[in-house]
């Protein structure tokens, strides 16, 4: 598994790579960088505070991610499992 560090603090924050060439979270980012930098630099405060301050507690703002929920079970699964066979590679070049 690949990953790309968005955010450094007592959490780290991690973009998970969909296979060894594409990742939609820093393509979106750099899309946003390229066309609209106000909202590049709005994702980026995001991923600080998360990074600074853990997962949001707030339940009605995750409420609605349940889609999202079984996605990122699916991602998590398979950074474990990497983990675990000592797969993972973290690249700070984008």
């Amino acid at each position: 598994m690949k990953l790309h560090p968005l955010s450094y603090g007592p959490w780290t924050v991690l973009a998970v790579y969909a296979d060894w060439e594409r990742c939609d979270v820093l393509d979106l980012a750099n899309g946003l960088r390229r066309d609209d930098p106000g909202e590049y630099a709005r994702l980026m405060r995001a991923f600080e505070r998360l990074s600074a301050s853990g997962p949001p507690r707030n339940g009605r703002r995750s409420r609605a991610l349940a889609l999202a929920i079984e996605r990122a079970a699916g991602t998590r699964w398979r950074y474990l499992n990497d983990k675990r066979r000592g797969a993972l590679r973290i690249v700070e070049d984008q």
